[in-house]
């Protein structure tokens, strides 16, 4: 899970919201359930016999989404003090 979802659930949880935090935590494993479902399905269904043209590719299309991958991983696992500022600063502001 991302931290933001997880400063949301401590913030629920804190404020007794148990019961929308439950039903945002039903919804997350429904998406991650969808998720994964596609992945696998990827992974193990039998190829098929499609023909893929790679004459045309670009190879700044695929250094663009590895950067976002990377910064991605970055602000998830090192928290940047700015992303978790602007993250409090959004519970802060909720309707109590």
């Amino acid at each position: 899970m991302l931290i933001s979802e997880l400063m949301m659930f401590q913030s629920l949880i804190a404020h007794n919201y148990w019961w929308l935090a439950l039903i945002i935590l039903l919804l997350v494993l429904l998406i991650i359930y969808g998720l994964a479902i596609k992945m696998l399905g990827i992974l193990f269904l039998k190829k098929s016999g499609a023909v893929i043209n790679i004459q045309g590719t670009n190879m700044f299309e695929s250094t663009i989404q590895l950067a976002m991958i990377i910064l991605v991983f970055y602000i998830g696992l090192l928290r940047p003090t700015f992303i978790v500022d602007c993250i409090h600063l959004a519970i802060q502001s909720l309707p109590a």
